[in-house]
């Protein structure tokens, strides 16, 4: 027996079971039954049921392997219970064709599903830009709303707040000053900061001035943290104050160290002007 996990649960059920397998293989021996009625023989015997749960798959063995699937008409329609019935007897018939191969390697979906699900769905790739005009990037994209809702708010953390105005000029101002520190294309940034809005405003400013950030956890252990910056190459770390006892102590000998509460009054003389543009993007955003 099997069951859907509570958590995932689609149609809103608190039961503790919702979804079963069941196998009806128990031993039936008619000859004992009838000497213990005292002959009495049943010929032919029909029964109908409804299933109480969500979804039931009955499977009885015999000489022909019979699979029934039984579903409320309230939570699902009568194709989807079609279509999932087709994928089980595809995945069984795949599985008899080649035994040894793992189960999580046989095929379910018809090439035209498969198709669909993996490039169908996923072609999202639209142009970001006018033919003609620079393409788009995040950072360019970000200004562009910024100058339309300057005062929307952009960024919501317990009770604080920065508009989108407020967010795009910090992050220019942190971009300027990393990119005084030598971050332009190909420079790997480290950014450990805790969840907050100065992590959006980090990430932001990393990608304005051209480099590539590297998120790191601050709960990793300082091993781990010290592992991945030199794995990275990464010359500059974003952090915070807070955080600077956390870090390995060749987090601040081998590079630049930024922190975002402690330099800030240092990293607000920049300008609040968006930094010069190193970039090199493409035009469309292709399908994750």
């Amino acid at each position: 027996m099997w069951a859907w996990p509570r958590s995932s649960r689609p149609w809103g059920q608190s039961d503790l079971f919702d979804t079963l397998v069941v196998f009806e293989n128990y031993p039936v021996d008619r000859n004992a039954l009838a000497q213990q009625a005292n002959g009495l023989k049943l010929g032919q015997v029909q029964g109908r049921d409804a299933t109480h749960y969500p979804l039931a798959l009955i499977v009885q063995p015999g000489e022909e392997l019979r699979l029934r699937l039984d579903y409320r008409p309230d939570l699902f329609d009568r194709s989807t219970i079609e279509t999932l019935g087709q994928r089980l007897i595809r995945l069984l018939t795949a599985a008899i064709a080649d035994a040894s191969r793992p189960i999580g390697s046989l095929a379910i979906l018809e090439p035209d599903e498969r198709a669909t699900i993996l490039q169908g769905w996923n072609d999202t790739a639209r142009e970001l830009a006018a033919p003609g005009l620079a393409p788009a990037t995040l950072p360019s994209l970000f200004a562009a709303q910024a100058a339309r809702t300057p005062d929307a708010v952009a960024v919501v953390f317990e009770d604080r707040a920065l508009s989108y105005a407020a967010l795009d000029a910090h992050a220019n101002r942190l971009a300027q000053h990393l990119q005084s520190l030598g971050v332009g294309p190909e420079t790997v940034v480290g950014l450990c900061v805790e969840r907050s809005p100065e992590m959006v405003v980090g990430l932001l400013g990393i990608l304005k001035a051209g480099g590539a950030y590297l998120p790191l956890d601050p709960n990793y252990p300082r091993e781990r943290l010290g592992f991945m910056l030199s794995d990275a190459g990464a010359p500059v770390l974003v952090t915070q104050q807070s955080l600077f006892d956390r870090l390995p102590e060749m987090a601040a000998r081998d590079r630049h160290v930024v922190r975002l509460d402690a330099d800030w009054p240092l990293i607000v003389r920049q300008p609040a002007a968006a930094p010069r543009s190193p970039h090199r993007s493409t035009r469309a955003i292709p399908p994750m």
